[in-house]
């Protein structure tokens, strides 16, 4: 009964109803206000805040692509490459449109810097390996694709197909991932299905089955 009758005064408490409705209120108006902020993000940014190019996140996966492919771990200067590469997505209004293609400029930009100023020597390697990882610019630049390029395709492999999709749909990437890759898989295969057939497209590009054949990994089953 002692309890029952505090609950009862708990609850009727006008200070303590007062305070939920304030909380309540409070939450609703941040919540409101997230989403207005989603709203108005480009998906470029959403894709380095919690997307597929999550900045907390996706530089892991890489890393550890590489230390498959290459069977040893980035040095630090490589680390701030993989760290760097995608973050001139930051404000582009798509992934692979006009604006979202010149990304690895600002990356490598970025990635200069930084490396330059610890290591000057090495700046200039820090730009050719970073602006590289796009197959795009290392044709246009006639670069070799580096070593950053293949860990960023091989890095799907480490990033779990729920863990994926989940950052993909929160960004809205996904349905632009899916539109641009409509002439190879129908649009009625799940997303899942998509992820499947991406990891099999990047499996059996001829640089990923070649660095997995000269490391004696099997090219069918490189884990």
């Amino acid at each position: 009964m002692n309890f029952q009758n505090r609950r009862t005064n708990y609850e009727s408490n006008p200070w303590i109803s007062f305070r939920r409705r304030v909380c309540a209120l409070c939450a609703s108006y941040c919540m409101e206000c997230c989403l207005v902020l989603l709203s108005l993000m480009n998906v470029g940014t959403k894709s380095i805040l919690f997307g597929v190019h999550a900045f907390w996140w996706h530089p892991f996966t890489v890393a550890l692509a590489w230390r498959r492919l290459y069977q040893k771990w980035p040095t630090w200067y490589e680390w701030v490459c993989i760290f760097c590469h995608d973050l001139g997505y930051w404000g582009c209004p798509n992934m692979d449109g006009a604006e979202g293609r010149k990304h690895p400029v600002i990356g490598a930009r970025i990635a200069s810097k930084i490396v330059g100023f610890f290591a000057p020597r090495r700046a200039e390697w820090a730009y050719v390996s970073t602006i590289s990882h796009s197959r795009e610019y290392a044709r246009l630049f006639q670069y070799t694709p580096s070593r950053l390029c293949w860990a960023d395709k091989f890095c799907c492999f480490y990033d779990p197909t729920w863990f994926y999709l989940l950052r993909a749909h929160l960004s809205g990437e996904i349905y632009e991932f899916r539109a641009n890759a409509s002439e190879h898989i129908p649009a009625e295969f799940t997303f899942r299905e998509w992820y499947r057939w991406y990891r099999l497209k990047v499996l059996w590009l001829p640089e990923i089955q070649s660095l997995l054949a000269s490391r004696r990994r099997s090219c069918l089953f490189p884990f």
